[in-house]
């Protein structure tokens, strides 16, 4: 019997006693042969190692991807983000790739669909804004009148535009009148706050259209219109003068003249 050391592997005389090798020092094992042998016999052979890995724990081999169809595309391009979803959900495990891909496509066709909706929307806004030439109910873009309690003659003749489509009221005689064709439509010309047939003295004379009920010279009456503008009158002699002239909203036929 022998005894090996591990380190230097040389060989020394048995002696159980021994601990230590007496050619460099280093702690000794005892073996009954040779420590070669001994180390082979440690060694667990390598068909033993495979037998005992488990199956689950060998490297499997990567599932090699499928060369899927390019018509899958089909799906988010028609359908958006709903193919898309589709395509997805059916290609994950076998391209994973490929199904990322159809999910971005899906998302950016929803741009289109959306544009489009839009279009559509703002055309009917359009088509809802612009005036029916069949319908009579158009919208009226003139102001309303707002109605004047206090003028002053003078002004308005000054003034104009301040008086525009403003309501007032007058009171006065008809100094004369012209009918418009056949119509009902007449031109008044009325001298406000004078009740008498004397027009000698008329000094704030009105021009006002009016249509419905006619009058007649000398007839009082009361009117409220809305001013349109400052009239340019000629006279059969052929004198012109300036007068407002308004568009009559109503006429009371206050007196008559063959009421005296």
């Amino acid at each position: 019997m022998s005894m090996w050391c591990d380190e230097c592997k040389k060989e020394q005389p048995y002696n159980p006693a021994a601990n230590h090798c007496i050619h460099c020092g280093s702690k000794l094992r005892h073996y009954t042969t040779s420590p070669s042998s001994e180390i082979e016999k440690s060694i667990t052979p390598s068909s033993e190692i495979e037998k005992s890995i488990p199956p689950s724990s060998k490297t499997q081999k990567p599932t090699p991807r499928k060369n899927n169809s390019k018509a899958w595309y089909l799906l988010p391009v028609f359908f958006s983000i709903i193919g898309g979803l589709i395509m997805y959900a059916a290609l994950r495990n076998q391209n994973g790739k490929m199904a990322k891909y159809g999910l971005i496509i899906g998302f950016v066709m929803i741009i289109p669909g959306v544009l489009f909706i839009g279009i559509l929307g703002s055309g009917d806004v359009d088509n809802n804004d612009r005036p029916n030439p069949n319908s009579n109910t158009q919208k009226d873009t003139t102001p309303k009148p707002v109605i004047l309690d206090n003028w002053d003659y003078e002004d308005m003749l000054r003034n104009e535009s301040f008086y525009e489509n403003k309501i007032i009221s007058i009171k006065g005689v008809v100094s004369n009148y012209i009918q418009y064709d056949e119509s009902s439509r007449y031109g008044l010309g009325i001298c406000h706050d004078q009740l008498k047939n004397d027009f000698s003295g008329c000094e704030q004379r009105f021009w006002v259209y009016h249509e419905g009920e006619r009058v007649l010279e000398g007839d009082v009456v009361e009117v409220t219109g809305v001013f349109l503008q400052i009239s340019e009158l000629t006279n059969a002699i052929g004198v012109k003068s300036y007068h407002p002239s308004l568009d009559s909203q109503t006429l009371v036929l206050v007196e008559s003249d063959t009421d005296e």
